[in-house]
């Protein structure tokens, strides 16, 4: 069986509210994945990759970035493909050892008020000069904290 947490418990380990949870869940598109049997309450119940797409929010959010840009590199393939091959802590560590820095930048005001491109980088070169708007964020600290609240959740199993 997958392991599934609920959302008072991944509050705790995120060393936030519930509210805070749920409006994540609501606001960046991470919906709790693990449907309630019959015959049991309808507390909402979360996947380990919803943990860690949520864990990802709460970074963002944290580092100043507007819901659209938190949308936006939730969807993104390249940022998809790391939490896919987050399994274990020692995995985690692994993953931040590479130095990768996420850089987003060109803020469009139009319809759907997104960025205009979302990378992965494994240095920033020196002497470069990022356009306005643009943000680099190291995800080795974010990965390691991740693995700290992976350690946490004494249920978490891939």
């Amino acid at each position: 069986m997958a392991a599934s947490f609920d959302t008072r418990r991944i509050a705790d380990v995120l060393e936030t509210s519930v509210e805070r949870i749920e409006k994540c869940s609501l606001w960046y598109g991470i919906p709790p994945s693990i449907s309630p049997r019959p015959n049991q309450s309808a507390r909402k119940r979360y996947s380990a990759d919803d943990f860690c797409r949520l864990d990802m929010a709460l970074w963002l959010f944290r580092a100043g970035l507007r819901r659209a840009a938190i949308v936006d590199i939730l969807g993104d393939e390249r940022v998809r493909a790391i939490l896919r091959r987050v399994r274990s802590p020692q995995i985690i560590r692994s993953i931040a050892r590479r130095s990768v820095f996420l850089v987003v930048g060109g803020f469009s005001e139009g319809e759907r008020r997104n960025y205009q491109f979302i990378r992965l980088e494994r240095a920033l070169p020196r002497g470069r000069h990022w356009e306005s708007g643009s943000v680099a964020l190291p995800m080795g600290s974010w990965l390691l904290g991740l693995a700290d609240h992976v350690e946490d959740l004494t249920a978490f199993r891939p």
